[in-house]
């Protein structure tokens, strides 16, 4: 879908944002004097005037990196912005050449102690979203896109957290975060999608009191395009997790469990093009999965049992790998590969792929002698 791009500048945006919360939060109040007909009008000129205003709810910034000229978000994260920021839920810094996100938490700082006996005021700091946000810039603020940043090599770790009962949608995709992955996004315990994909990430947080799994509403993990080597064995517990998308990294083995029966609602798991050499035998037991890919590896054997559980699973491409056999389950369920295509076509339910393994090419080679032998 197209969206037209704000074609105001940045401190104008804000200015005007700024006004519409004065005014919208002020509505002019009814008269109740007949006579009184000038002030009729002038109330209801200014109900047309705020028919034409809106609250300030989605701030679109991609690509202004010449608007961002320092690389910070000083022209953005002020004191002086928060009245224009208030009622934001959605902020996107895609494509800003940033190299510093130093001052985002001003987002989800305090801004002054509410008068008690304002009730009025009580209610815009309260946020729509619960009482836990009083007092703080955006109360209802849930998603971050700072996607296509190259140089943004770090995040402000005493920073990050500060938004850990707010946002629930964090994009850091196409950046340079390098090393382990950073702590205080574990912190960020609302979250429910997390998208990392294409940076420099080489290990994730394990261990009871750092894992990943404290992340328990975390539904989507893309980690696409780092260099991963190995997973915890803690990523077996996100029972949340509905989609994790892990290709192109350097994986050589899975933990027990991942995939695995206590991952209830995973329905997609992208590992191809990484260096894995088997698949644990919980695979079969993750009865949730829809999708699995694990093309691009070095996948020698499947798990033996458990074929017959995987009734949602609707596509597994396991092409492009060292498969010598298949186990007689897997098999009895999916059929033999077809010889063309190297797809097993016996259950209509499930597309599998099996090209380019040695299984098929043997077939294939047996086919031909029989053929030639004819």
């Amino acid at each position: 879908m197209f969206v037209k791009k704000d074609l105001r500048k940045i401190p104008t945006i804000l200015a005007e944002a700024a006004e519409a919360a004065r005014i919208l939060e002020c509505p002019p109040s009814s008269s109740t004097d007949d006579n009184n007909d000038n002030d009729n009008d002038n109330n209801e000129s200014k109900k047309r005037k705020h028919e034409n205003l809106s609250l300030l709810t989605e701030l679109r910034l991609s690509r202004r990196a010449p608007e961002f000229k320092d690389g910070t978000l000083s022209i953005l994260c002020s004191p002086a912005n928060v009245p224009s920021l208030r009622h934001l839920e959605s902020l996107s810094l895609y494509d800003c050449g940033l190299h510093s996100l130093d001052g985002i938490g001003l987002l989800a700082s305090p801004v002054g102690a509410p008068d008690d006996d304002d009730e009025e005021e009580q209610l815009l700091r309260k946020g729509k979203h619960g009482k836990e946000m009083v007092n703080v810039c955006c109360p209802n603020l849930r998603e971050i896109n700072v996607g296509r940043n190259p140089l943004l090599t770090t995040l402000p770790s005493m920073e990050i957290p500060l938004f850990g009962k707010y946002i629930t949608s964090l994009w850091l995709d196409d950046c340079s975060l390098s090393g382990p992955l950073p702590e205080c996004i574990v912190s960020l315990e609302k979250l429910e999608v997390l998208r990392l994909s294409y940076n420099k990430i080489t290990k994730l947080p394990s261990g009871k009191k750092k894992g990943l799994h404290r992340m328990k509403h975390l539904k989507v993990l893309c980690l696409d395009g780092n260099e991963i080597e190995d997973l915890p064995e803690e990523m077996a517990k996100m029972k949340s997790l509905e989609t994790l998308l892990l290709r192109q990294n350097q994986i050589k083995t899975l933990p027990e469990g991942l995939p695995g029966p206590d991952l209830l609602n995973l329905s997609l798991l992208h590992l191809s093009s990484n260096k894995l050499t088997s698949l644990p035998d919980s695979t079969t037991q993750c009865t949730s999965l829809c999708t699995l890919y694990v093309n691009g590896n070095a996948i020698t054997s499947l798990p033996m049992n458990g074929w017959k559980n995987m009734k949602k699973l609707k596509t597994f491409n396991v092409g492009s790998n060292n498969l010598d056999a298949l186990p007689d389950e897997f098999v009895e369920r999916f059929g033999e590969p077809d010889l063309k295509t190297g797809d097993c076509a016996k259950d209509e339910t499930c597309t599998v792929r099996v090209d380019q393994n040695p299984v098929v090419e043997k077939a294939r080679q047996v086919s031909k002698e029989r053929k030639n032998a004819e």
